[in-house]
Order: C-alpha cells, then sequence, then structure tokens
C-alpha cells in the first residue's frame, strides 16, 4: 500500500515539473512524444520476443506432451508416499508458489446523530454509522520456489520454506492461465488461496500438468490422454501461426 503512495506521488511530482519545463520550452514538447513512442515500440518489442520466446519452448515439449496423450505411467525414483491407485506422472523444479491475501477492506461514510444526554454527565449515543465498505484487491506474493509433483489425484508443491498440497478430492476453485503458466486452485481446509507459476522453460508450465491430474482425477484416464492432446494441438497451432508471421504481441 505505501509503495503504491509513494509511487503515485513520485508520478504526480514528475508530471508536475514536466509541465513547468514544458511552458519554459514549448519545443520539449516534441521531444517528450518522440520518448513516449520510443518507449512504446521498444515495449511491444520486448513483449514480441516474450511471445516468440514462450512459443519456441512450449513447442519444444511436444515428445512429452505426446507420451501423455498416450498415457500415464508411474515415475521412476519418486520418493513420495503414495495413495492407493495414485500415479505420480511428472516432476518438474523452479515453480513459484504464489499467495494470495486480502489487503483489507476501505470503508466510506460519515457519522450520522446525536446523544442522548441521561444526565449532566451520562450520555448515550444516538446515532450511527452510515457509508459502504468495498474489498480491496487481492495482493499476490511469491513466498517459495520449489519442486512440484503432479499425480492422478493431488499436486505436491516441496520448497526450501514451504509446501502445499493441492488434493483433487477438496478443489473449491481452479484457474488455470492461458498456456498454463499459472494455475490458482483453492482447496477446503485452507484459508488462502495459493497458486503455481512457471513459464515453459525447463519443463511443463504447471497449469498443464495440473489440469491433466485434475481430469484424470474426475473423468479418467481417456479424458486426460484428451486434453495432453488438446495442448499438443494448440501448441502446434501457435507455432505454426508464429512461423507465419501471424502472432500478435
Amino acid at each position: 500500500m505505501q509503495v503504491g503512495i509513494i509511487g503515485l506521488l513520485f508520478g504526480f511530482f514528475v508530471l508536475f515539473f514536466a509541465l513547468i519545463w514544458i511552458g519554459d520550452n514549448p519545443w520539449s514538447i516534441f521531444l517528450i512524444v518522440g520518448g513516449v513512442v520510443a518507449m512504446v515500440f521498444a515495449y511491444q518489442l520486448w513483449k514480441k520476443k516474450q511471445i516468440n520466446k514462450s512459443v519456441e519452448q512450449l513447442y519444444a515439449l511436444r515428445p512429452l506432451l505426446l507420451k501423455f496423450s498416450r498415457g500415464f505411467e508411474q515415475l521412476d525414483g519418486s520418493y513420495m508416499s503414495l495413495k492407493p491407485g495414485e500415479i505420480a506422472f511428472y516432476e518438474r523444479d523452479g515453480v513459484q508458489l504464489l499467495e494470495y491475501k486480502s489487503s483489507g477492506s476501505t470503508t466510506s461514510g460519515g457519522y450520522l446523530g446525536g446523544n442522548l444526554r441521561l444526565t449532566d454527565r451520562i450520555s448515550v449515543s444516538g446515532g450511527g454509522f452510515e457509508g459502504q465498505t468495498t474489498r480491496n484487491p487481492e495482493e499476490v506474493a511469491i513466498i517459495d520456489t520449489g519442486k512440484v509433483t503432479f499425480t492422478t489425484q493431488r499436486a505436491v508443491f516441496v520448497g526450501p520454506n514451504h509446501t502445499r498440497e493441492f488434493d483433487f478430492n477438496k478443489l473449491l476453485d481452479l484457474d488455470i492461465s492461458e498456456n498454463g503458466f499459472t494455475v490458482r486452485a483453492a482447496v477446503s481446509g485452507r484459508q488462502k488461496t495459493s497458486a503455481l507459476q512457471a513459464s515453459a522453460e525447463g519443463g511443463l508450465p504447471p497449469g498443464l500438468p495440473f489440469a491433466m491430474g485434475v481430469e484424470y482425477f474426475q473423468h479418467g484416464e481417456a479424458e486426460a490422454k484428451e486434453v495432453a492432446e488438446q495442448v499438443l494441438r494448440d501448441v502446434e497451432t501457435q507455432y505454426r501461426k508464429y512461423v507465419a508471421g501471424e502472432l500478435k504481441p
């Protein structure tokens, strides 16, 4: 909250002095406009480069997606204790654990009414508060980075400072971002909503194996294989558009 206020004040002062400078140097407006145009162009170029990099990384993961489209096998060398019928089918490192929490609420309004006097010294409030309470947007923080094991019943994060178990039988809500880079899940028994986040560099983005695991748990292996097939088709379609120059930032 304090960082936001400081940034707002800083932006106000920069704008204030910029307007004074423009007033003393009218020609400087062209310099400012040119700088803004250059910044927008640089941002678009950076964004396009990031998109192209993501598409290339996802395309390199096609053999892994193809493998899951054919079936789910038990991982070798996993130390996790598994439940009956549970298959640990994928692991990857470098996954960030995010935690969402409310920053509280803001109330606007005022006090209405007066005092009802009982004696010369004692009075009882006869008014009340009338206002509106608005919940502030949730804040998100990266609290750890570690390894995630995806199974047909859950996803388990293990890091240096935190562990999280996303039991598919306790899922209350699930939100997976485009290309699966972030998966946000709420489970019963835990007040705070957590999320897993990683790029396609070094492995499947966490949202993809998470979706396959949930589909396997809820509908069976055939449905989970179809998820892998659909993702594979989407990746190949994205890559064809990238090669043809049709992907837009």
